[in-house]
C-alpha cells in the first residue's frame, strides 16, 4: 500500500512499499499513528544520515517549546531488511531493541553497516520512492539545520524541561519547521491515456482505474493506456476498439452468414429475429435482451397513462424504432406515437437514460387509460 507524506517546502515523500509480511507488527504500529502524525516535526536531519520524525509537535504555537505526541505500547523489533538508501525504519531508545513507538526515520545514506546490527538492528518496514526522496532532499537542503535548545512540555506534570535538539531543520527567519502536514494512501498504479483513439470513431477517458469508451461512429481504432507506479516507472497497453453500428456488422461478429445473417432469421433459435436481438442489444450467447420493452401505468396529474420503455441502440445505421398504439389490435388500428427520427425531445418522450451504447427511452401514450376500455402499445422495428 503506497503512502504519501506531505512536507511543506519539501514536497512529499512517497512510500513505494511497506512490508506487511516481513514486518507485520511494525507496519501495524506505524499505521496506528497515521492520524497522529500531521503537524509533527522532522526533528533530526544529520546530513547524509537520516531524516527522523513522527515524535514531536510545537506546543501551543510556541516555536521554542515542543511536546511529544501520545504513544502506545512499544512494538517488538523485527530486523532483517537492510537500512539502505531510501528505506524507512523505526527509531528506538538506545540499548533497548524493543522500544520503538511513534518515531521513524528515512535512511538518507547507506546505513546498513551501522544500523543493521546496532541495538538489535533497526527495523526497516518500507521504502521511499526514489524520485520523491530526491526531490524532498533537494528542498531540505534549503532548510537551515542546526542545534537548538528548546523546552519539552510534559502534559503529565504540566512542566517543561530544557533539552538540546541536534541537527534540527528550522528556519529562524520564518520560524518554520519541516513538518508533516498529512499522510494519505496512494494507488499502487496511476493510469493515463498515452495515445487517444481516433475521435471520429470513439473517445476515451480514465476515472481511477476504469477506462471509459464512448462510441461515436462505425469504425476501428485503438487507445494506448499507460500505468505508472510511484517510482515513475511506466508501462503501456494498446486496446483495440471496433464500433459496430449496422445489422450486417453485428451478424458478421456472431459468425452468421448467408440466410442466417438476414434480419428476419432466428439464427440461434430463441424465438427472436436477428433484427430484434440487434435492436434491443441482445447477447446471442445467452439469448437474453439487454432490456425488453416494458409496459407501465404512470399517474400524471389526475389521469393515468400507459408508458413503454425500451433501449434504442446508438449509431444504428438503417434502423428505425416506431412506437404504435391501438385499441383493438386490428391490423388497421395502429397509430404511430413516435419514431426514432422524431428524436428524444419529442412531446411523448417522458424519460431518457443515456448510456455508452444505448439510450433507454420511455414513450407515454397520448390517451389517458381512463378514456378507453383497453389500450395496447408496441415497438415496431424497421431495418435493412
Amino acid at each position: 500500500m503506497p503512502i504519501r507524506i506531505r512536507i511543506p517546502r519539501c514536497g512529499s515523500l512517497r512510500l513505494k512499499a511497506i512490508w506487511t509480511t516481513a514486518t507485520p507488527q511494525t507496519v501495524a504500529n506505524f499505521l496506528g499513528y497515521v492520524s497522529a502524525y500531521p503537524n509533527t516535526l522532522f526533528h533530526r536531519a544529520p546530513a547524509g544520515f537520516v531524516l527522523q520524525g513522527g515524535g514531536y509537535q510545537v506546543y501551543d504555537s510556541q516555536s521554542d517549546v515542543f511536546e511529544h505526541i501520545p504513544v502506545g505500547a512499544p512494538v517488538a523489533n523485527e530486523p532483517g531488511i537492510s537500512n539502505t538508501v531510501g528505506t524507512l525504519a523505526m527509531a528506538k531508545v538506545g540499548d533497548n531493541p524493543n522500544s520503538a513507538t511513534s518515531e521513524f526515520f528515512v535512511n538518507l545514506g547507506d546505513n546498513s553497516a551501522n544500523l543493521d546490527s546496532q541495538n538489535g538492528g533497526f527495523t526497516v518496514f518500507g521504502r521511499v520512492a526514489t524520485p520523491s526522496l530526491t526531490g524532498a532532499l533537494a528542498a531540505l537542503e534549503a532548510f537551515p539545520i542546526g542545534n537548538y535548545n528548546v523546552n519539552v512540555y510534559d502534559p503529565l506534570t504540566s512542566s517543561t524541561t530544557s533539552s538540546t535538539f541536534n541537527d534540527l531543520p528550522y528556519d529562524p527567519s520564518s520560524a518554520s519547521f519541516a513538518t508533516i502536514t498529512s499522510i494519505s494512501a496512494l494507488p499502487v498504479l496511476t493510469y493515463s491515456i498515452t495515445t487517444p483513439p481516433n475521435s471520429t470513431v470513439a473517445t476515451a477517458t480514465i476515472s481511477g482505474s476504469s477506462l471509459q469508451i464512448t462510441a461515436v461512429a462505425s469504425g476501428s481504432t485503438s487507445v494506448v493506456v499507460g500505468a505508472t507506479d510511484v517510482d515513475g516507472n511506466t508501462t503501456t497497453q494498446t486496446v483495440g476498439l471496433t464500433v459496430q453500428n449496422t445489422l450486417a456488422q453485428w451478424a458478421a461478429a456472431q459468425g452468421y452468414t448467408g440466410a442466417l445473417a438476414s434480419g428476419t432469421a432466428d439464427a440461434n433459435h430463441n424465438g427472436l429475429t436477428n433484427l430484434q436481438e440487434f435492436a434491443f442489444l441482445a447477447n446471442p450467447a445467452t439469448a437474453t435482451l439487454a432490456q425488453q420493452p416494458q409496459m407501465a401505468l404512470t399517474p400524471v396529474a389526475s389521469n393515468t397513462y400507459a408508458e413503454i420503455t425500451f433501449p434504442v441502440r446508438k449509431f444504428a445505421a438503417g434502423l428505425t424504432y416506431s412506437v404504435e398504439a391501438s385499441n383493438t389490435l386490428a391490423s388497421n388500428d395502429w397509430t404511430t406515437l413516435w419514431t426514432s427520427n422524431d428524436g428524444f425531445t419529442a412531446p411523448v418522450v417522458s424519460k431518457t437514460v443515456d448510456q455508452s451504447d444505448r439510450t433507454v427511452v420511455t414513450i407515454r401514450d397520448t390517451q389517458a387509460a381512463s378514456a378507453v376500455s383497453r389500450r395496447f402499445l408496441r415497438v415496431k422495428l424497421i431495418g435493412p
